[in-house]
């Protein structure tokens, strides 16, 4: 049985908002979007507002991510519920057992399709690993049934760090350009296999592929 079971279609129907950590989500205002369900990743535990769902799959280092807080990590509860990745290939950067409040979960490799990485829509047989913990969101996003799915915060770019952690290197920067590629490809995937959701990118930094909600507008 999948931790994901119980999640499936239970959000039919509503919006949710996939929460990054880049710098521009210092300029979100969560009252935009009143009655949203926010799913959110990492650094999230930092945010002035709780997530309802919270996803974390790397360890990261002393400076930054789990091990540089683990105690905030550990503790963070979100509304709803946190889910864990375990690592299932090698050992670097794996979470810890017995982390509070949380599911465990394992991911599976993508199957391609040419480039295209195929997001897993059954979670009863856990996400693919498409590269980023935010398409594990957003597979999650799709199972639970949400209808409409804004992205906050996903700048696709380590220029200025995150939010939260602004030190970055050469090798943290040309991830920015992976992840960047990789949302490209999932966007022509949300496309092809779930027409009838709608995505939508709230002040978007690189995030150019889906369609834009600006402040002020309804989504």
């Amino acid at each position: 049985m999948s931790v994901f079971d119980a999640y499936k279609g239970i959000h039919s129907g509503e919006t949710a908002i996939l929460v990054g950590t880049g710098p521009s989500i210092k300029e979100f205002d969560v009252s935009t979007f009143a009655g949203a369900m926010l799913i959110g990743s990492n650094e999230a535990v930092y945010l002035p507002y709780k997530m309802d769902y919270y996803f974390i799959g790397d360890a990261g280092t002393t400076s930054r991510g789990y091990l540089s807080d683990p105690e905030s990590y550990s503790n963070y509860e979100p509304v709803r519920r946190k889910f864990v990745r375990i690592k299932t290939s090698g050992s670097y950067a794996a979470m810890p057992s017995g982390i509070r409040h949380a599911l465990y979960y394992k991911t599976n490799m993508p199957t391609y399709g040419g480039a295209e990485p195929v997001l897993n829509l059954d979670l009863s047989k856990g996400p693919n690993d498409a590269g980023s913990i935010s398409f594990e969101m957003l597979q999650f996003a799709l199972w639970c049934g949400f209808s409409r799915i804004i992205l906050v915060g996903q700048d696709c770019s380590y220029a200025q760090g995150s939010f939260k952690t602004a030190e970055v290197g050469d090798a943290t920067s040309r991830w920015g350009e992976v992840i960047f590629a990789s949302w490209g490809r999932v966007a022509k995937f949300v496309r092809e296999f779930c027409p009838e959701v709608e995505v939508i990118s709230y002040r978007p930094v690189r995030l150019d592929m889906f369609p834009e909600v600006k402040p002020g507008e309804s989504a």
